[in-house]
């Protein structure tokens, strides 16, 4: 099997990277890689290295650490309300807070010796966990159980899930592997253009971007039902995707790559990151501010689509 290629132990890299292992969690410093960030109408949650979760309870203006029980590398975080959230990693982690993020105990599950990658909530019971190998659990309870399922032939790492075009939902991995459902249940495989490793996916009704390795931008603007590709401008691992409310879409990777398309576009333009290291997740807030995650810690950013800037960017 080839294997993704090196991106600074990024959320693919649960199989080539070393495993965290259980040590004194380190105070918050923009030397923690944080891989993954989600935010609720109550607070902002950030997950990485060593099991660290830290939360802000004002918007970002100051953080604090929650309490985790065990420290692996964290890969993400997702809420399914303002209180009930999720997050996965190496070692066959699953956590669950019922307070917002502050603290986080172990989901009691059956899931042995997998590296997750990503989880996702239709509602509180329903749920599933997907990562290496082509892991795929699912949960019915809260995750109070999780039952491994195989969707596909073969062992292809499955590194995003995502809720698209309304009703449908999507996971993509490694070698151009997409898969397809309309109601997580029955999931189907559907062919892109690629054989690169696709990383991250974000829709805005019919139209649905795909970034991955080696500069790799998918695109549909009929929900799906053709793809193009957009030709790369670098070969730089693309692993942040967001949709902003000006349906703008900012790309994020390696080696502090940014870059923006624009609605209805089939080229992007490069914008000024003050960090050369690379971006894990871009997410935007209801203030409209930009939210960054990396090596460098957490940054965020007011939008400005002509000269993007990092506060204390030191």
């Amino acid at each position: 099997m080839n294997y993704p290629i090196s991106i600074t132990c990024s959320l693919i890299t649960a199989l080539v990277c070393a495993s965290i292992s259980a040590q004194e969690q380190k105070p918050i410093t923009n030397n923690i890689l944080y891989l993954d960030f989600a935010h609720t109408s109550k607070n902002l949650v950030a997950v990485g290295e060593q099991g660290t979760i830290i939360l802000s309870e004002d918007n970002g203006a100051n953080w604090i650490t929650a309490s985790t029980p065990i420290k692996p590398l964290l890969t993400s975080v997702f809420f399914i309300n303002e209180n009930v959230g999720w997050a996965v990693g190496h070692q066959s982690t699953v956590l669950k807070t019922i307070n917002g993020g502050s603290k986080w105990e172990i989901s009691k599950t059956n899931i042995k010796e997998s590296a997750l990658f990503d989880v996702y909530f239709s509602d509180p019971d329903h749920g599933v966990a997907i990562g290496a190998f082509g892991s795929f659990y699912r949960t019915r309870n809260g995750g109070k159980s999780w039952r491994k399922e195989k969707q596909m032939s073969g062992d292809k790492h499955l590194y995003k899930i995502r809720k698209i075009h309304n009703t449908h939902y999507a996971i993509i991995g490694e070698k151009g592997l997409m898969l397809r459902s309309n109601n997580l249940e029955e999931w189907h495989q559907v062919k892109l253009p690629t054989s690169n490793n696709l990383l991250n996916i974000t829709s805005n009704g019919n139209d649905i971007l795909i970034v991955g390795t080696r500069g790799t931008i998918i695109q549909s603007e009929n929900a799906g039902k053709t793809w193009n590709n957009i030709p790369p401008v670098s070969i730089a691992a693309l692993q942040a995707a967001a949709t902003l409310s000006d349906e703008k879409i900012l790309i994020g990777g390696s080696k502090g790559t940014l870059h923006i398309l624009e609605a209805g576009q089939k080229k992007y333009s490069q914008i000024f990151f003050g960090k050369f290291e690379t971006i894990t997740s871009i997410t935007q807030l209801p203030n409209s501010e930009l939210v960054f995650t990396g090596k460098f810690g957490i940054r965020k950013s007011p939008v400005n689509m002509t000269y993007l800037t990092i506060e204390n960017d030191e």
